[in-house]
C-alpha cells in the first residue's frame, strides 16, 4: 500500500502479475477441460477492495477491481457452456496480508507520510480485530 505518486512501477507489476495474470494463466489452462465436459466451477478470490477504493490501497484494489470486472465478463461467456463462476470478496480477514504486504512512506519524510502513518494504522488495526475475533471464536468451538 503507499501513495500512487511513490509506488515503485516494479511493484505494481508484480501485483498484477499475482492478482490479475497469474489468475488468467490458471483459468485458460482448465477451461478447455470443463468446456469439453461440460460443466464447472471456478471459484475465485476477490476483495471487498474491488468494490470501493481507499487512499493508499489504490493499486491493490486496482488489481482487485479487475478481477470482479473479468468475473462478471466470463460469467456471461462460460454459462452457455455450464461452466460457472463465483467470486469471495472478504473484508478484512485472518491472514498474513500484514505480514507479506507493506504501508510505504510511513518512515520517510513526504508528502504523503501523514497519510500513510494513519493507512497503516487502520490496516493494522482491521487485522488484528480480526485476529481476536478468530480466537474468540476458537475459544467458542473448544
Amino acid at each position: 500500500m503507499g501513495a500512487m505518486e511513490t509506488i515503485p512501477l516494479d511493484e505494481v507489476k508484480r501485483q498484477y502479475e499475482t492478482n490479475v495474470f497469474g489468475l488468467l494463466a490458471i483459468t485458460q489452462a482448465v477451461l478447455p477441460a470443463m468446456r469439453k465436459a461440460g460443466k464447472g466451477r471456478i471459484v475465485n478470490i476477490g476483495s471487498s477492495g474491488g468494490e470501493f477504493t481507499t487512499p493508499g490501497g489504490e493499486v491493490y484494489q486496482a488489481t482487485k477491481y479487475t478481477l470482479t470486472s473479468m468475473n462478471d465478463a466470463m460469467r456471461a461467456e462460460l454459462e452457455p457452456f455450464g461452466i460457472h463462476i463465483t467470486m469471495i470478496q472478504p473484508g478484512a480477514i485472518t491472514s498474513k496480508f500484514a505480514q507479506n504486504g507493506a504501508v510505504l512512506g510511513c518512515k520517510e519524510k513526504g508528502p504523503y507520510q501523514e497519510l500513510m502513518v494513519g493507512v497503516n494504522k487502520i490496516t493494522s488495526a482491521a487485522v488484528k480485530k480480526a485476529l481476536l475475533e478468530l480466537g474468540h471464536q476458537n475459544k467458542l468451538q473448544n
